[in-house]
């Protein structure tokens, strides 16, 4: 299955955002994002299946917690 990774500024958002996606079904899996491709230096990140990114990215506004998708 297809996987989307947003990616949030800290390891404390990025449990937040797991714990968004869980209220609403959605199992994810925290990440450190490889600092070297970012130019923001080192951010975490949350991965879950793609057909959820509607849901996802809704949930994670509701709760006002700001990401950015992980390319």
């Amino acid at each position: 299955m297809k996987q989307t990774t947003i990616t949030v500024g800290s390891v404390t958002y990025a449990i937040k955002a797991k714990k968004a996606l869980l209220s609403i079904g959605i199992k994810s899996k925290l990440i450190k994002v490889d600092s070297s491709k970012r130019e923001l230096g080192c951010e975490y990140g949350v991965e879950f299946p793609s057909v959820y990114f509607l849901d996802a990215v809704a949930e994670l506004k509701k709760q006002k917690i700001n990401y950015s998708l992980y390319n």
